[in-house]
């Protein structure tokens, strides 16, 4: 087990029934409260983020052998049995502390003159063929897998939205490398991004050059609501046709991920990266 967990607020009640847990992330360190930390069971739909504050809400109702997972961008994650969670006490409360977890990078020299620059992903198509997030809820994600056998450094994503009914919008994009059905975040820190309806239907394009994020072989990008959007809607468009860049889904945090169904029907979501435009 990664990371420190503190029971408080003691009660008389027992695990028999689900329990509304609510908690709060902190740096191990410093002890600044985390915002956005995905928290969840693992592979399960009872999940959340933390909000700017790092304090959570989770409904928890599951069996011995499941596994509750915090994980966030820099940071080691954080797990612990249910099982083990249950011996220490009856809660409805707790503190999470994360260790930041050190990043070595190499040195990269970004060549744009050099390099090739390509465009790979979803283009808009019809707006009455859409992608939707699955749910509402705090850390669903949508995105689009990719598949290349080149090494590419990714210099900006597009997003495609078709229909956008908030005023505002505040999401976080991902990047997750794919090894055998595990999915692994290569972002070294998190990217955020805000948008008013007028911008988020414009195709914003979210430069993310100083990431350095290098990608091969199998990988995914996706969008994630870390704040409460309410129950209005938000969709990108899609292709029924086009199974080349498939499309996927999680309902919550630590949930499982799924091919969108109907051909795959792709997330409007492309990508400017390079071939050969950096140097270690």
């Amino acid at each position: 087990m990664k990371g420190i967990f503190i029971l408080i607020h003691f009660c008389s009640s027992g695990f028999l029934f689900a329990q509304n847990f609510k908690g709060v992330i902190l740096d191990s360190a410093t002890n600044a409260p985390l915002p956005y930390v995905n928290i969840g069971i693992v592979g399960g739909n009872n999940g959340t983020v933390s909000n700017e504050q790092g304090v959570f809400e989770l409904l928890i109702n599951p069996a011995d052998t499941d596994t509750l997972r915090a994980s966030y961008i820099g940071y080691a994650p954080y797990t612990i049995s249910i099982s083990e969670f249950r011996k220490h006490a009856s809660s409805v409360q707790l503190v999470i502390r994360m260790t930041q977890r050190p990043v070595l990078l190499d040195e990269i020299v970004v060549k744009p003159l050099k390099g090739d620059l390509l465009t790979i992903g979803n283009r808009p198509g019809s707006k009455s063929v859409n992608a939707n997030f699955s749910t509402n809820m705090l850390g669903c994600e949508i995105g689009t897998r990719f598949t290349n056998n080149r090494l590419l450094i990714i210099d900006s994503v597009r997003l495609c939205i078709a229909k956008c009914l908030f005023d505002t919008i505040y999401l976080r994009v991902n990047i997750y490398k794919i090894d055998h059905g595990k999915f692994d975040q290569i972002l070294k820190s998190p990217v955020y991004i805000s948008l008013t309806r007028k911008e988020a239907l414009k195709k914003p394009v979210i430069n993310i050059t100083e990431h350095y994020a290098m990608v091969e072989g199998d990988f995914a990008v996706t969008i994630e609501i870390v704040r409460d959007l309410g129950e209005k809607k938000l969709a990108f468009y899609a292709d029924l046709t086009d199974n080349v860049y498939p499309g996927i889904y999680r309902n919550t945090s630590q949930a499982n991920w799924n091919f969108m169904k109907h051909k795959n029907k792709p997330a409007g979501i492309s990508l400017l990266a390079y071939t050969r435009s950096f140097e270690k």
